[in-house]
This record gives C-alpha cells, sequence and structure tokens, in this order.
C-alpha cells in the first residue's frame, strides 16, 4: 500500500501523503498509537475545508490505529469526509474487533469504505449494516515490474512448479495433505517470509521452503513456476494473488471469499475440497497446452486491474467528489 500511495502521489498534485512509524518490534504498537495521537493533532490543525482524509489502512487493529485518529477528530468536531480502505476479510475484522457492532461502531466514524472483494462488501453491507457508501475496487497488479518470461509451452516431461505464498488465512494443514496426495512430478516452492517454517511440510522431498525474499528475488522465483496455490480459509484480494497474474501463473485457489473477482475459468480453477486441488494440479502437469493457455490468460486479467487503472479510478473517483 505505500507503493500505492507514492503512485498516487505523484498522480496528482492534490494528494498530501502522512506516513507512520515503522512498529514492527516490541512494544512497537506503543509509538504507533502514540504517534496516531499526534496525527489527530496534527490534522485538526492542518484540516481546511473542502479537504478529505483517506485512511489506507483502517481497521487494521494495532497497525496505525487509524480508527483512533479518526475516533479522535469526530471528537474534536472535525467534520470533513473520511474515507477508509478496508483490507481484511470478515473473519479477521471479527478476530480483531470481537463482534459486529465494534466493527460498526469504528466504521460509522468515517463516511464511506473502499474494498478489495465483493464477500467484504456483503459483509460490511449485510452483516455489519454499515449504512455509509461501500465502494467495491479491486487490488491492483503491478504489471510493469512483474512481468513472465517468454516462453512456450512446457514438455509433457517437465515437472511442474508451483508456488504457494502468504500467511494470512493459509491452510497449511490441507496444503500438507494436497502435497502428499498429488504424486511424483510437481514440486512445491513454500515462501514462508519471516516465518520460521512448516514442520509438516519439511517431510516432502518436493519441497523447497524460501524465507525471506526480497523484491528482485521473489520475482525471479515467480517466473520459474507455473501455478500460484492458493489454499485459503478467507481471501478479499492480495499481492499473492494479483502478483502472480502479472508474472502469468495459472491460479488453483481455494472457492472462498472474493476469489472470484479475481479470475475466471479460463486463468483459474477453483477448489472446494483436497481432492479438487490434487485433480487440478495432475491435470495441469499432463496437459502443457490448457496450463499455457491459462498464463496467458492469466496476464491479460492483471492488465485489466493494472495499477494505472487502479490509480485512473482513484483519482476518477475523488475528483467526483468535489462536485456531488
Amino acid at each position: 500500500m505505500a507503493h500505492l500511495a507514492r503512485t498516487l502521489r505523484h498522480s496528482n498534485s492534490r494528494i498530501r501523503l502522512i506516513k507512520h512509524p515503522i512498529q514492527e518490534y516490541k512494544g512497537g504498537w506503543i509509538v504507533a498509537l502514540g504517534y496516531a495521537w499526534i496525527m489527530a493533532v496534527y490534522l485538526r490543525l492542518v484540516l481546511r475545508s473542502g479537504d478529505q482524509v483517506v485512511f489506507f489502512e483502517y481497521l487494521s487493529g494495532d497497525f496505525g490505529f487509524q480508527d483512533t485518529i479518526a475516533r479522535l477528530l469526530r471528537k474534536w468536531r472535525v467534520s470533513n469526509f473520511f474515507s477508509g480502505i478496508v483490507h481484511l476479510g470478515g473473519d479477521q475484522l471479527l478476530e480483531l474487533y470481537k463482534s459486529h457492532a465494534g466493527i460498526k461502531e469504528r466504521l460509522d466514524l468515517i463516511d464511506r469504505v473502499l474494498v478489495f472483494g465483493s464477500s467484504l462488501r456483503f459483509f460490511l453491507q449485510e452483516q455489519v449494516r454499515y449504512r455509509g457508501e461501500v465502494i467495491q475496487t479491486f487490488h491492483y497488479a503491478d504489471v510493469d515490474y512483474y512481468k513472465p518470461l517468454s516462453e512456450g509451452p512446457k514438455d509433457h516431461n517437465s515437472r511442474l512448479q508451483v508456488l504457494f505464498l502468504g500467511a494470512i488465512k493459509r491452510n497449511i494443514a490441507q496444503l500438507a495433505d494436497i502435497i502428499g496426495r498429488v504424486g511424483d512430478g510437481i514440486d512445491f516452492h513454500i515462501c514462508v517470509g519471516k516465518h520460521k517454517g512448516y514442520p509438516q511440510l519439511s517431510k516432502f522431498p518436493q519441497v523447497t521452503e524460501y524465507g525471506y525474499l526480497n523484491e528482485g528475488e521473489l520475482l525471479e522465483l515467480m517466473r520459474r513456476c507455473d501455478v500460484n496455490l492458493s489454499v485459503f480459509y478467507d481471501t478479499v484480494g492480495s499481492n499473492a494473488i494479483t502478483g502472480t497474474l502479472a508474472v502469468g501463473l495459472a491460479q488453483v485457489a481455494s472457492h472462498v471469499g472474493s476469489i472470484e473477482d479475481y479470475g475466471d475459468s479460463s486463468n483459474a480453477i477453483w477448489c472446494d475440497s483436497t481432492a479438487d486441488f490434487t485433480v487440478a494440479l495432475r491435470t495441469l502437469k499432463a496437459d502443457p497446452q490448457r496450463l499455457q493457455s491459462m498464463k496467458l490468460s492469466a496476464r491479460r486479467m492483471a492488465e485489466r486491474i493494472s495499477l494505472p487503472q487502479f490509480v485512473s479510478y482513484f483519482n476518477t473517483l475523488f475528483a467526483r467528489d468535489q462536485y456531488d
């Protein structure tokens, strides 16, 4: 989101950015909370009639405490228009805020919410019953940086290279079951980031685990793979999906959340069970032509939700507000 914010700033001279401090260390949340108060005071002093505030990490728990900023400003009778981008799925929001009422209380501090998936839009409107405006947009794909290699279809004897990214709402137990069932000819590349790794996966010889990778290293790994495997409990829209679409990876994913907002049958196979995942991976291993077709379609999908497309949409939306 920081990259998106900087890109928006360069596209629109009316946008001003306010950075959060780094808080990924023990006790960092205390610094973040104090900084939220400072940020609220600053905004109280500088906001003028017609100015808007857009919270890019709204309802993200202790990260940034953006709902605290909104609460303080409303308490001080600041009436400017507030928008918030909400990233987390419904189940995650309930884990953080304990109830639909707790979520609604914080949402009612702002005038509009932007979400990256239909499932979250439904959750906020129909279950939380937030009565402000909910706009469904999309998680952008950085198609200028994440590009596929120019390669033709794989040989029938080639091993299928499968990538697994991310940690939020991933079903590792099911992933292990899938790996144990698919059989020979498929390699799995598991990115664990700052996580210590998954013991239930290390027993498989066809699994390679990777710690933290910088962007260049991650891009190189993506380009060596054929399929992005997403074994989710829930999803709204993520870098793991959009980045791998941009590189041109076929998608094999749990049929949950907003996953269908980011693909269709031309580039993805949706799975409801471990058996579905097993069949999907075996099918792509056995059919290089179908795999190649899905990879090309994945790239086309990414181009429809590219970063320039999001920037254009964002600027059009906020230009509209000036005349409403």
